[in-house]
């Protein structure tokens, strides 16, 4: 199942970096979309864990939140 995610994640990622350069955004960056796919892997990865901060856990998933929530404002 994890290995599923992982490989949507990366089709998605191609796909979206597709996009963001044939329409060209504004506001994202093929960087901002390479970023968001490692962040949600760590997220993911790390959510298995109950060692995992809080405070960084949170910081990853208000960015994640952010640059989706751009590219949904902007698709």
């Amino acid at each position: 199942m994890l290995i599923s995610f992982f490989y949507e994640l990366d089709m998605w990622t191609d796909l979206v970096t597709k996009w963001l350069k044939e329409t060209k955004p504004k506001y994202i960056h093929i960087n901002q979309v390479d970023t968001l796919r490692e962040n949600l892997q760590n997220v993911v990865l790390q959510s298995f864990y109950q060692e995992t901060r809080d405070k960084r856990f949170k910081q990853m998933y208000q960015s994640n939140k952010y640059v989706l929530e751009s590219i949904l404002m902007n698709g």
